[in-house]
This record gives C-alpha cells, sequence and structure tokens, in this order.
C-alpha cells in the first residue's frame, strides 16, 4: 500500500514538474546505440531521480538495498515500470554472498542486455558524497560507461538523513544534468581503479552542483543585502585606500588595481586565475600554478594576492606564464571590470578568502571554480552555519571543492547538497623551501659554533614569552641565539625594543649587518627567507600558538629541513596535523616558557632524540605527500578540459 502510494507520488512529481535536461551530447549518443550503460547518482537524490529518469527506451534497473527502507523504495520503483535489483546492507560473508553476489549477476546481465543500470555509489551506509568502487567494478566487468546524473528541483523536502534524503514537491522546476561518459578499462589495475573512482566523484559533484545552480539561481536575501551595501561603500574606496597607503598597507602604485583597473594585458589561450590571499596561501598558490603548468604547458595564469608581502613574495617567485595583480575590493563595479578584463577560464581560491560579489559573479559569467585545501576550524564552521542559505549558494557556485582535512570536509558537505573531497593538505605535497645561498653562508660562518634555536612566525603577546624562555637558556648556553621571525615583519622594530627592555642585544635582517658576537637575538624580517631560518637553526618553535585567540602556523617547511618541531597549544588550523604529528613523536607542544626553554636545551643535548623526532615526522609526511596534489591537479584538469 506505502509502495504504490509513493509511486504515484512520483508520478505525480513527473507529471507536474518542469523537467530542463543539460548534458544531452553526453547521453545522445549512447542512447541511440542503445548500448548498455550506468548511471551513477547520490543516494539523497534517489527520490528525484526516480521522478525524472527515462523509463522510455528499456526497463531501467535500480540497486537499491536490503534494508526495510529498501523494500519499500524498491515497492514504489517496480510500480513505476523500473527493476529494483536489491543488494546487501550487512557485512558478514554468508550476507554478500546471498545479496551482493547475486544482485552483482543481475546487474551484469542487465548491462549485458543494453539496459540502463542506476546505482548510488555513496550507498547504502555512506559517507554521504564519497563515490565507492561498485558502479566502477561494474564498469569494469561490463564494458559499459558510466554516465553522471546530477538532479535537483525547486522545491523539495530534505530529511535530516545520513544521506540529506530529498523528496521533491510537485509543481515545481527541476533540472537533470548528465555529464560523462567515464570508461573503465577491463586490464584496469588498482590504481587506475582508483583514478576512475576519483573521476566519477568529481564529474558526480559538478552534475550536483550545475544541477542545484540552475534551481536556485536567486541569491538569498542576505547576499542580497550584501551586494546593496557594498555599492553604497564604492564612493568611500578611494580614501579609505589612500588611508591605508599612509598605514603602509597597501602599494600606492596599483591602487587602481584594488578597484578592478589593470594595464596588464590578458594573456592569449586558457586563462587559469589562482588567489592566495596572504604569504601561506600564495606559497601554495604558487606551487599549485608550477604543478599545473608542467602538467600542461600552454596554460597561462594570473595570480591575485591581497597584501604587500604576498605581492612581494609573487614577484620574486613567478613564472614569465604567470602574471601578477592584486584582488580587487569586494564590490560590484570593482569585481565586475576585474572579470570582464581578464575573462578567466577557471578560478581556483586556495583555502579559505571567500568574497560573496566576486564569486557570484564568476558564476553569473559561467567561470568556473574551484575552491582548493579548504580549512575552517570550528570557530569559522560556526560561522558559516549561522547564514546557511547564502553559505549554500556560495558552496555550490563552486565546481569542485577540496578540503585539507576531514573536519573541513563535513563541516562544509552538510552547508551542500553534493559531494566534496578530502583531497588532504596541499602543503604536504609543497617541496623544501629553498635558500640564497650567499646569505646561507654568511650567516652561518657569522653565528659559527654557537647552538641558534628559531622561532618562526610569531604573534603579538608571543614574542615577550619567547624572549623570556631565551633567557633562560642564555644561562646554561651564554652564546646561544635566538632567529625570531615575526609573521608580519612590520613588526620588527617593536620587537628589537622588547629585546632592549629585556637586556638583550638584536639585530634585524633588513639592517644588512653581519651579526657580532654580542647579538644574542637576530630578527628575521623578510618575506620568502623560510629556507634560509630552516637551515641555520634548531629545533623551531612555531608560533601563532601560544595565546588563546591564535590558531596555529604549518609546520610542514621545518619538517621537510628535518628540523625538530615545537609548538604551543593553541594551533586549530592544524589541529589534525600537529596531533598527527604529536602521536607519531614527530612534534613536541609546550604551553610555557619554562617548557619551551626546556625542550630546547634537552633536544640541543640529546641528538639522538632529536633525530627520532625528525625522523617520525619524516615518515608520516611522506607517507601523505603525493596524493593531495595529485588529486587537486586532476580535478582542476578536468574542469579546464576543453578550454585549450
Amino acid at each position: 500500500m506505502l509502495a504504490s502510494l509513493l509511486a504515484a507520488y512520483m508520478r505525480l512529481i513527473k507529471a507536474t514538474t518542469r523537467w530542463d535536461v543539460r548534458g544531452r551530447d553526453v547521453m545522445g549518443p549512447l542512447w541511440e546505440t542503445e548500448t548498455g550503460m550506468i548511471g551513477a547518482l547520490w543516494h539523497g537524490n534517489i527520490m528525484m531521480a526516480l521522478s525524472s529518469w527515462p523509463m522510455d527506451r528499456q526497463t531501467p534497473g535500480f540497486l537499491i538495498s536490503r534494508s526495510p527502507d529498501g523494500a519499500f523504495v524498491a515497492g514504489a520503483t517496480q510500480k513505476l515500470g523500473a527493476k529494483a535489483m536489491r543488494g546487501s546492507t550487512k557485512n558478514t560473508r554468508k550476507s554478500k554472498e546471498k545479496g551482493g553476489s547475486a544482485a552483482l549477476r543481475q546487474m551484469i546481465r542487465h548491462v549485458d542486455d543494453g539496459g540502463l543500470m542506476a546505482i548510488t555509489p555513496d550507498g547504502p551506509r555512506g559517507p554521504r558524497g564519497e563515490a565507492g568502487m561498485g558502479a566502477i567494478k561494474l564498469a569494469q566487468l561490463t564494458g559499459a560507461p558510466i554516465v553522471a546524473l546530477g538532479v535537483a528541483t525547486r522545491w523539495r523536502i530534505v530529511f535530516k538523513t545520513w544521506d540529506r534524503l530529498c523528496l521533491p514537491l510537485p509543481f515545481g522546476r527541476g533540472t537533470i544534468v548528465w555529464a560523462g561518459p567515464i570508461s573503465v578499462p577491463k586490464n584496469a589495475d588498482t590504481a587506475a581503479l582508483e583514478s576512475k573512482r576519483q573521476q566519477l566523484e568529481t564529474c558526480l559533484s559538478q552534475a550536483s552542483a550545475e544541477a542545484e545552480r540552475a534551481c536556485h539561481p536567486h541569491r538569498p536575501l542576505a547576499l542580497s543585502v550584501y551586494r546593496i551595501a557594498t555599492q553604497l561603500f564604492a564612493g568611500f574606496a578611494k580614501p579609505w585606500l589612500q588611508h591605508r597607503v599612509h598605514s603602509d598597507k597597501e602599494d600606492a602604485a596599483r591602487l587602481g588595481e584594488r578597484l578592478g583597473r589593470t594595464s596588464i594585458e590578458r594573456p592569449k589561450g586558457t586563462l587559469v586565475w589562482v588567489h592566495g590571499a596572504s604569504v601561506g596561501e600564495t606559497d601554495l598558490a604558487l606551487n599549485l600554478i608550477q604543478t599545473l603548468h608542467g602538467a600542461k604547458k600552454d596554460i597561462r595564469f594570473l595570480l591575485t594576492t591581497g597584501t604587500q608581502t604576498s605581492a612581494d613574495l609573487a614577484a620574486r617567485r613567478m613564472k614569465s606564464h604567470t602574471r601578477h595583480q592584486y584582488l580587487p575590493l569586494d564590490i560590484p563595479d570593482a569585481v565586475d571590470r576585474f572579470l570582464t578584463h581578464w575573462q578567466p577560464e577557471l578560478g581556483v581560491f586556495v583555502e579559505s578568502e571567500l568574497w560573496p560579489n566576486l564569486i557570484t559573479a564568476a558564476e553569473d559569467k559561467r567561470i568556473k571554480l574551484a575552491l582548493v585545501n579548504a580549512r575552517m576550524n570550528a570557530t569559522s564552521l560556526r560561522r558559516w552555519h549561522r547564514a546557511p542559505a547564502s553559505a549554500k549558494h556560495l558552496l555550490n557556485a563552486f565546481d569542485w571543492i577540496g578540503t585539507a582535512d576531514e573536519t573541513t570536509r563535513k563541516g562544509l558537505a552538510t552547508l551542500t547538497d553534493w559531494s566534496i573531497t578530502q583531497s588532504g593538505n596541499l602543503k604536504l605535497s609543497a617541496p623544501p623551501p629553498t635558500a640564497d645561498q650567499a646569505a646561507l653562508k654568511q650567516l652561518k660562518s657569522a653565528f659559527g659554533a654557537r647552538p641558534v634555536w628559531l622561532a618562526l612566525s610569531t604573534h603579538e603577546g608571543e614574542d615577550q614569552i619567547i624572549l623570556n624562555a631565551h633567557k633562560r637558556i642564555l644561562t646554561e648556553h651564554p652564546q646561544a641565539v635566538l632567529i625570531l621571525v615575526p609573521r608580519h615583519p612590520e613588526r620588527a622594530s617593536e620587537i628589537a625594543r622588547l629585546c632592549a627592555n629585556a637586556l638583550l642585544i638584536s639585530q634585524t635582517h633588513s639592517s644588512g649587518k653581519t651579526p657580532n658576537a654580542d647579538s644574542s637575538v637576530y630578527i628575521g624580517d623578510s618575506i620568502g627567507d623560510m629556507g634560509l631560518w630552516l637551515r641555520l637553526a634548531s629545533p623551531a618553535f612555531i608560533g601563532g600558538s601560544l595565546l588563546p585567540d591564535l590558531s596555529g602556523h604549518n609546520p610542514l617547511e621545518a619538517v621537510r629541513l628535518n628540523v625538530p618541531v615545537l609548538s604551543g597549544p593553541h594551533r586549530a588550523s592544524f589541529d589534525a596535523l600537529y596531533a598527527s604529528l604529536a602521536d607519531a613523536g614527530g612534534a613536541k607542544i609546550v604551553t610555557t616558557e619554562t617548557e619551551l626553554a626546556t625542550a630546547i636545551l634537552s633536544l640541543w643535548v640529546d641528538l639522538k632524540a632529536a633525530k627520532t623526532m625528525t625522523d617520525a615526522a619524516q615518515t608520516l609526511i611522506d607517507t601523505k605527500a603525493k596524493a593531495p596534489m595529485d588529486i587537486t591537479r586532476a580535478a582542476l584538469l578536468d574542469l579546464i578540459k576543453d578550454q585549450s
């Protein structure tokens, strides 16, 4: 009875919904040949698929679990004229033989007979939006192509189930997006099968995102209000920028770029735009650009940044295939000028700086978008969840999202209706930072045999704690040197004042003077010299972690150069990474100046312990290093495969 009611409801949806079908060029040739094929869709969309699935070619087959809920859906499926094939949801060997193997044989016969077979790659138990190997294995066994199905309706009920099951409502609009096809060679090895699985997951994500955008083209009220407010601010933009020039926060010669104006000519051919907000993101963006260019030499790149320090880094490391511009303010007119001039085929945002007007304008201009190495701590995710409609609209503008960690993936997945890939932290794939060899030789000679330790990326409030720790160290090693590298180099004079107050003689790197025997603190106030500092000192304390309002910085440059890592307890932005390093014995967490001094003195005495620490960290990172960049590169190249 219930199955009949559900089937009748599905017929009502199909009859009263105005369906827009996209990707006919994908399905058309396959449809005409009447060959068998495999349709893949996310588990949460199965009700929408049943309401829209074509029944006019041959009886389609649906793989449905053997759970009680599955029995209900299977009954409705059969009444709609489709064929339900029941798989197993249990993990015992016996149940797999009775359910899974029998279903597999049915599916192979159905596809071999020229039928369509629908599979939910993230079913029957999830995780939601993560493709399993079922569809890939079936394609390998049958030789049939896989087509990905993205489906969405304007009006629907979303249940709070693991798969966010969607029940469409009648008298609305719906969009069907077919993507692919994906072919799986019968002789594919394990690595090739995994590559195809990732390709399917990406295809499903992109098709689902396109369907969502088509069904929900209008901006939420909050984003509309934001757009109006930023447009009103436009009249004050120039005075505000001039004020920032006087505060040394803007480049006076390039203020036009902040308003979307540039004299730089757009290069011919495929242009990929990559945005890295500050120094860390810019460093990652430059590595990503080099990787993409290595894979496809004809791509040209636009790199945008938001700070002068990141622009300086870009100027030092950019190659001829890359142009640099400051990111325009998130004002509608400035954003429009920027995008109209550059017209990129793909926009890539690094980590978590998302500007609403910029994203929505790019979406309106049909520019493909990707968010790579997304990292958000619990506080940031809570902020996003306070405005779920706006967050969903912005996230659904992206054609691919890859997160650095599982916490971010889960947090963002609850705000979207499609898959988000945990690609892994791209910083794991970054090469070790380089160093100016002349400067390295000069400073090594100046320090001589003196013991040297390093405090990197420190913030205001931490420096005093670090200097206090150094004074404790000096009681045992009077010749010891601290290289103190502030996160923001403009704080060098403030740190020099703190040193003077503590009766510590300091010198700044920017002065150009060689450290003398009386200097016990050397202030690294330059950009892009991380590799230099890490080759001069050991161990390295990674700042941004000693005070509760901070959230840590990246320890991977130190790990890559075999320098023991110390950190404070507040490192939410890299919590998973630090936890893994600490568990493996590859990093030590300190909370006070006493603990910091003790840890440094201990590592200077016990060189074997220091080597054990760096070996453990290196082993951990090496096991995770290659995959993040490989996954991200493949996804981005797939987005522009037809553009050049």
